[in-house]
């Protein structure tokens, strides 16, 4: 009998088939964003979640004024042991850093993968087990490395990779060890291990992840609040509310890791699926009711002819359920046609298995709308049908569904409003720096010859400009910060504030051009003690004219405008460039070249935009910036 009911369904959609394409079209839409956004959330949600009662492990974060968010999982050292030993609820804990990118290379070649330094502990908190070879990889000071049991399938085949010979950033080290690996879905990814590099400093340095393992039984949430109320007082430095978060949390909830696409953007994106599923929906129901109205007479014959109310309800929902089976169908192909950008996006590799989740997330949007529908044929029932029997047009089944596509009409063009303003907003606001078309390069190497260096960009045909800065602004892979506790009229009551050092030169300025907002710009002649500040600090220390303003042993020559480092969307911090002068580091040289139209030069308010000094004001320099950072202090730490 159902057979039959959908051969007059399909004989129904045909002879609409306009309104019924325009359904399917939106439904697939809709389903093949909803789908893609879940499948995306759920796997952005459940990182780390494979290790062993992932709900034990944790990461420890510190507050940090370095740090956007306000927090940093960069830490000393000693923390690690010291969780272990002040507080009987950690089970174990140890110390790693990740790097990513290694300079790796075997047998001469590079060797793209991620190198995980670690300590002792590692190996048991996260059950590694050493399938070949020594624990040697893991006493501080080793030459020996471990690598994976894949990764060495990969390069080395089926021979042993024991003894053999690789080269970290330029220093020979011998693999000892071949160990299990995890799987990439998670935040410390390793290919190789090495023993962590520790300096004497302890305390006062931070330089690694700390990540520890409660005990079965912790309550988890009120081990992270004792945590939070703890102060770490350890070779006189204070440590005030140390944050702790599950690790398999890390992927949406700090900031600081790096992704192309926010979670909450794709939560943004899900919901604008579902939008798009229900107004498809909504839309399709008001061509239903249509429809129904004229069918009216039909199904009181069906009625006279003895149908019930369930062979009613079969016969409307055969035509619904093609409707969905089409939309399904059509969605799974907008998938497929989306495959590489999502892949490229997300990093989810789409399989056979990932499909299946795909219909599994399809077939519970199906439910809810094959619910919403008997909603609404029990009161198109009451109100077009056995209206008509009695002479009075259904007025409810009319009027709710466009009542309902209004609303969700009017919410999908207010959502793009704002997206739209937020796009305009991030393209054509003023970062206060000039930063089109340019780019930068990082050279981590002992004597390198920046100047020279410098030069050479200068022979490429693209490259207008090239300098050797300390603290370039886009990438900005360094902060230095300090507390201000004394200025010009500062109230009795004002708290300290945190200024954030930006060490510049003539060429650095020639280069970003800020925007001067009052003052004047510094000039070579200007003393160490002549700064600038933005306009967040000038706020910070209550100025409505900062010019000629003192801090500290700091005098304010002029005001440039916030400049975003970021994105514009994130608060600017307080920041001042300390003076014309030019600091170097004797282990690492960072250098940034930029392309750029020619005579694209931009004059800075009072910085000429043509000047051929260098950085110490009298050699290179050109019309585009460069960039340094190095970590020779305590205080400087990545952002």
């Amino acid at each position: 009998m159902f057979f039959h009911y959908l051969k007059i369904a399909a004989r129904a959609l045909l002879e609409h088939r306009g309104h019924s394409l325009v359904a399917i079209l939106g439904l697939a839409a809709g389903f093949a964003c909803f789908s893609l956004s879940a499948l995306w959330t759920r796997h952005e949600m459940t990182y780390d979640r494979f290790h062993r009662d992932p709900d034990r492990l944790l990461a420890i974060a510190t507050p940090t004024v370095y740090a956007t968010a306000g927090f940093s999982r960069i830490n000393p050292y000693p923390l690690a042991a010291y969780l272990q030993e002040t507080f009987p609820e950690v089970e174990g804990a140890c110390s790693v850093n990740l790097n990513t990118d290694p300079l790796l290379k075997v047998d001469s070649a590079r060797v793209p993968a991620n190198l995980l330094a670690i300590d002792s502990s590692f190996l048991a908190l996260f059950d590694v087990k050493i399938i070949e070879g020594d624990p040697g990889f893991t006493i501080q000071g080793s030459d020996k490395i471990a690598i994976t049991a894949g990764k060495a399938r990969q390069l080395f085949g089926d021979s042993s990779p024991l003894g053999r010979v690789v080269s970290i950033d330029g220093e020979k080290v011998t693999i000892g060890a071949v160990v299990t690996g995890y799987s990439r879905h998670t935040n410390y990814p390793f290919d190789f291990l090495q023993p962590i590099w520790v300096p004497n400093e302890g305390f006062s340095v931070s330089f690694c992840h700390t990540l520890a393992r409660l005990l079965p039984g912790v309550d988890v949430e009120a081990f992270t609040a004792k945590l939070l109320e703890h102060e770490i007082k350890e070779e006189g430095r204070s440590i005030k509310q140390p944050r702790a978060f599950p690790l398999h949390t890390l992927r949406y909830r700090d900031p600081g890791i790096q992704r192309e696409v926010k979670f909450h953007h794709v939560l943004l994106f899900s919901l604008a699926g579902a939008l798009v599923i229900l107004c498809a929906l909504v839309n399709y129901l008001i061509l239903f009711a249509s429809r129904l109205r004229g069918r009216s007479r039909e199904l009181a014959l069906r009625v006279a002819c003895g149908a019930t109310s369930g062979s009613l309800f079969m016969l409307l929902l055969a035509e619904l359920l093609l409707i969905l089976l089409a939309a399904t169908v059509a969605g799974l192909f907008l998938v497929f046609l989306a495959r590489d950008l999502f892949v490229r996006l997300s990093g989810i590799e789409l399989d056979v298995a990932l499909h299946g989740e795909i219909l599994l997330y399809t077939g519970a949007i199906i439910l809810p709308v094959l619910a919403l529908f008997g909603i609404f044929l029990a009161i198109a029932r009451r109100e077009t049908l056995q209206a008509r029997l009695r002479g009075r047009r259904g007025v409810l089944v009319r009027l709710l569904p466009v009542g309902v596509q209004l609303v969700v009409g009017t919410g999908l063009l207010f959502c793009s409003a704002v997206m739209f303003r937020q796009v305009y907003f991030l393209r054509f606001t003023d970062l206060g720096f000039d930063h089109e078309n340019a780019a930068s390069l990082t050279v981590h190497q002992r004597g390198f010859p920046a100047d020279r260096f410098c030069h050479q960009l200068l022979q490429m045909p693209l490259v207008t400009g090239a300098v050797d800065v300390m603290q370039p602004l886009m990438p900005e892979v360094m902060r230095s910060a300090s507390s201000v506790d004394t200025w010009d009229d500062k109230p009795a009551d004002a708290p300290g504030v945190h200024v954030y050092h930006v060490d510049v030169s003539l060429p650095y300025l020639d280069f970003y051009a800020p925007r001067l907002v009052a003052g004047e710009m510094l000039e070579e002649r200007d003393p160490r003690t002549t700064v600038l500040l933005n306009e967040s600090a000038a706020k910070a220390f209550g100025w409505n004219d900062a010019t000629g303003k003192r801090f500290e042993r700091f005098t304010v020559k002029g005001v440039i405008r916030d400049m975003h480092a970021h994105s514009p969307t994130l608060p600017p911090l307080p920041r001042n460039p300390p003076s014309t002068g030019w600091r170097s580091h004797p282990r690492a040289t960072d250098l940034s070249s930029f392309a750029t139209s020619p005579g694209r030069g931009r004059s800075a308010g009072g910085a000429s935009s043509n000047s051929s000094r260098g950085k110490d004001g009298k050699g290179t320099a050109c019309t585009k910036p460069a960039s340094c950072t190095t970590t020779s202090s305590s205080r400087r730490t990545p952002s």
